[in-house]
């Protein structure tokens, strides 16, 4: 969530505030009928009215639908590893296909079976309807196929080779019961994404280990499923309900969790370490100092380079020099970051070992004003005039200005401070702040001249290559990426290569040349890593992930598997225990789990076929689906 509240200290008025409203905001659980507050776990992300539970609707779905489903895999980006889910394992049969076995005792709610056909069926919606977490892979997997009851063959679209989304598949598809769903689409049609909001829980038909039970408009419950089909493989999470309430702001969200009313959160809330160092409450983030935030994609400052004077390389390099990205952080960002690395490669994880220092050396950039002017004035981009703004072919740079959308206080104060230091080097630019409708279409129209915005490449399997593609390929539309309307036609063999390639070394070379252009054009500007919000409260439960503990950590936020929220983050409901109990994280998260590293390795092992031309393809499968039959023949 953006901040929306100014950085304060909190101040006896603060305590006095939070005394008045604690009744106002006590937990909920007494409406819900009485539930014990050593059995539910309370929750905030959403703002308002839950938006529904239907995990194909268009608008995202309210907090905690996945938890109903299961994906085939949980995968947690900070860490890059895996644990099998309604999977048991997979195998790459060659380079091409990739079968995943289900485990055989998973069942849905009602008692039938989750089968093959359940996840061929699932994945085929996005052929149908346009569907975030499914369409997408149909551009790269050529087929989905169950070889029989428990086992599901995925073949790559050869002529559009991308590792990457045919590996997204164990993670970022949540499987639904085909027998329920086939008469939802037959009473909906196209409208399935829009207009069937699935709230009734009587209705539901899940397979994950919660289910809906009630919802209102200020909030809704999970209750375990104490007969679930995952109790051998995994037992049973530890609390019995999960209770989500909906705030309608940062300001009362922050309240109730001062006060104790919620557990775990996912808000903007200022100074929020002074709820331990000097309120000594029972408070905490993933880390107990700065950055006290896991770290995100970058926040970029982007330029458009379709304006003239941001399209001149010297003056984008220079502009890079004037950012002042410790100031950034320890004012209007709160210190929940830490700087980025010049390159579009998050250096606080795995992918850093793509990041090639000698090139940053070579040319990277600091904060240095000095350094900003005299990269000017070598240019002859100087104030002849003696107007304070600089001219570049006698045109004056100025009239330019950065804008984000009003209220989002954090950035607002960033754009003040960048318009201080373009000043300060001869750069004439004003800040402007108008509604986020506003902001968007005008980001769509190609008309913005600076602006602060995130890019795809969030940590992950498939990062840094998205966050390359993203901000650099020039065939991709606004709405995918290429905010600063970068046009380069030389990355795209290079961004093309890199999902089809499993040498590391190819990689890392692949890597370096994209990084050489990005330095030497100044494509973009990385500030910071954008916080990954979560706070948690240990008044009535232990065993929340941090950097202490090292336990399993995806993240608590809403909306589709792609958001690396749930199914994924349910190994912290099987670790956490009440206060005065001591978490243990389960043995199965430790001994099951596997690094993308190993699924790279798996996949480099695998033989490639004699013929890989892909009008061969049918043939392919039949060979594969006849190794697979006869092999669990003989099991």
């Amino acid at each position: 969530m953006k901040g929306k509240v100014k950085p304060l200290t909190f101040t006896i008025v603060t305590v006095l505030l939070i005394s008045i409203f604690a009744a106002l905001f006590s937990p909920t659980v007494k409406a819900q009928g009485e539930i014990p507050r050593d059995q539910v776990v309370i929750v905030s992300n959403d703002w308002g009215p839950p938006s529904g539970f239907n995990p194909l609707q268009s608008a995202a779905p309210a907090w905690g639908t996945n938890i109903m489903y299961p994906s085939l895999y949980l995968y947690s980006p900070y860490t890059n590893e895996w644990i099998p889910y309604l999977a048991s394992s997979y195998t790459w049969f060659d380079r091409y296909t990739m079968l995943v076995a289900i485990r055989d005792e998973a069942t849905w709610w009602d008692g039938q079976p989750i089968t093959a056909d359940d996840v061929v069926y699932s994945l085929g919606l996005g052929k149908k309807y346009i569907i975030s977490q499914y369409t997408p892979l149909w551009t790269y997997i050529a087929n989905i196929t169950a070889v029989d009851d428990k086992t599901v063959a995925f073949t790559a679209n050869g002529t559009n080779l991308n590792y990457f989304q045919v590996i997204s598949v164990l993670w970022n598809t949540l499987i639904l019961p085909k027998h329920r769903w086939e008469a939802l689409e037959a009473q909906y049609n196209t409208s399935i994404t829009t207009d069937f909001r699935d709230d009734n829980p009587a209705d539901i038909v899940g397979g994950g280990p919660y289910k809906l039970m009630t919802v209102t408009t200020e909030s809704f419950t999970f209750v375990r499923v104490d007969n679930w089909w995952g109790e051998d493989a995994f037992g049973l999470p530890n609390p019995r309900y999960i209770l989500h309430r909906n705030f309608i702001d940062n300001t009362a969200g922050a309240i109730a969790f001062d006060a104790g009313d919620v557990d775990v959160g996912t808000h903007f809330e200022s100074a929020i370490w002074e709820l331990w160092t000097v309120r000594g409450l029972a408070r905490g983030t993933y880390y107990n100092t700065q950055p006290y935030f896991v770290g995100g994609s970058s926040v970029n400052l982007y330029m458009n380079y379709l304006k003239k004077g941001l399209n001149n390389t010297v003056v984008r390099r220079a502009i890079a020099y004037a950012m002042p990205v410790a100031d950034m952080i320890n004012g209007p960002y709160n210190n929940y970051s830490v700087p980025a690395s010049p390159v579009p490669i998050i250096h606080t994880g795995p992918a850093a070992t793509y990041i090639n220092q000698t090139l940053i050396n070579q040319y990277g950039w600091t904060y240095n004003i000095t350094q900003a002017k005299k990269i000017l004035d070598d240019a002859g981009i100087k104030d002849t005039d003696g107007d304070g703004t600089r001219e570049l072919n006698g045109v004056e740079l100025s009239g330019y200005t950065i804008q984000v959308p009003q209220g989002w206080s954090d950035w607002m104060g960033i754009c003040v401070q960048i318009v201080d230091k373009m000043s300060e080097i001869g750069i004439g630019v004003t800040a402007e702040f108008p509604d986020f409708s506003v902001w968007w279409q005008r980001l769509t129209d190609k008309q913005l001249d600076l602006c602060l915005g995130w890019s795809g490449g969030n940590p992950g399997f498939d990062h840094p290559w998205n966050s390359f593609r993203t901000i650099m390929d020039p065939r991709l539309s606004f709405s995918a990426g290429n905010w600063g309307n970068y046009n380069n036609t030389a990355v795209e063999p290079l961004i093309d290569s890199i999902p089809a390639e499993t040498d590391i070394a190819v990689l890392r070379n692949t890597y370096s040349k994209l990084e050489e252009i990005w330095l030497k054009d100044v494509v973009a500007v990385p500030l910071f890593y954008g916080a990954i919000w979560y706070e948690y409260s240990e008044d009535y439960w232990v065993g929340w992930p941090n950097s202490q503990n090292g336990f399993w950590f995806s993240n608590f936020y809403a909306g589709i598997p792609g958001s690396t929220s749930f199914p994924s983050q349910l190994p912290v409901f099987f670790t956490l225990v009440p206060k005065g109990q001591t978490p243990v994280q389960p043995s199965w998260v430790t001994s099951t789990k596997i690094s993308t590293d190993q699924i790279y390795g798996d996949l480099a092992a695998a033989p490639i076929p004699e013929m890989p031309s892909f009008l061969i393809l049918p043939l392919l499968m039949m060979l594969s689906l006849f190794a697979v039959a006869v092999y669990r023949r003989k099991e």
